[in-house]
């Protein structure tokens, strides 16, 4: 038969993945967490919401090149100067 003593070593990757478990664990307490505060003060996700649909509009008007200055006001882009490796 087999070696009690060597039964109760843990297997090659048992630390791993009840370190996984752990940290899903305490992934999943955070979310319910999150989720609580959701339901108990919901015109606080308005107001978070309300916020980050204002970065997001600054970020794709940022890269459409608005900056909100009428057309006239900006400055030209700089001219691209190719520059050739020997």
């Amino acid at each position: 038969m087999s070696d009690p003593e060597q039964s109760s070593l843990p297997q090659p990757g048992t630390d791993a993945l009840q370190d996984a478990a752990l940290q899903m664990i305490a992934a999943a307490r955070a979310f319910l967490s999150a989720a609580e505060a959701v339901v108990r003060e919901p015109g606080s996700v308005r107001d978070v919401a309300g916020t980050m649909t204002s970065m997001a509009r600054s970020v794709l008007r940022s890269f459409a090149g608005d900056s909100g200055r009428p057309e006239s006001d900006r400055e030209p882009d700089p001219p691209i100067e190719h520059i050739d490796v020997a």
